[in-house]
């Protein structure tokens, strides 16, 4: 049965990070990257780290711990939705992780992915908060286990320490 656990996380380290490190790699590169592309990298270390348990494939034969940490990324088209992959993005670095989602969703868009493109994808991320959606219940990709549903970033009152105050919040919801 496919079944989704929400959570509202404190973003405020990774909006610092993505303030610090954008002037170098935008220096660099060209491109700027998004939050996508730190959830992908986070995505890709916590798979490592949890490889037996979440970085792995369903057949009927049985299941598949995957070796290769490879992320797919949803991409909206006109007519339908596409997952490219990221593949080895444990390995990768913020900066490359950002060259290769904005060259996949490139492809994407032109109709030009290869079948490689969209191939080895151990886990899932789908992202409608650039849309104003807080929370949703992503669709796994099978054979993959798991996709994690990224919600829009709102500065929202807490209470930290007794005081409250105003943080980033982001809504993950992760479907397995």
């Amino acid at each position: 049965p496919h079944v989704t656990h929400n959570m509202e996380v404190d973003m405020s380290g990774m909006v610092e990070l993505r303030k610090r490190i954008i002037p170098g790699i935008e220096k660099r590169t060209g491109v700027k990257p998004s939050y996508n592309d730190l959830i992908i990298k986070v995505v890709g270390k916590a798979l490592r780290e949890y490889q037996e348990t979440i970085n792995a494939r369903l057949y009927p034969e049985g299941l598949e711990i995957c070796e290769d940490v490879n992320v797919g990324m949803a991409v909206a088209l006109p007519n339908g939705l596409v997952v490219p992959v990221v593949k080895n993005a444990d390995r990768l670095t913020v900066e490359e992780i950002a060259q290769k989602t904005k060259e996949l969703a490139v492809k994407a868009r032109e109709g030009k992915l290869s079948p490689d493109d969209m191939s080895g994808g151990t886990f899932t991320v789908t992202n409608l908060g650039m849309y104003g959606i807080d929370t949703f219940t992503p669709v796994v990709n099978s054979p993959e286990i798991c996709i994690l549903g990224v919600g829009q970033m709102q500065d929202k009152p807490v209470v930290k320490d007794g005081e409250i105050v105003i943080q980033p919040r982001m809504s993950l919801s992760l479907s397995f």
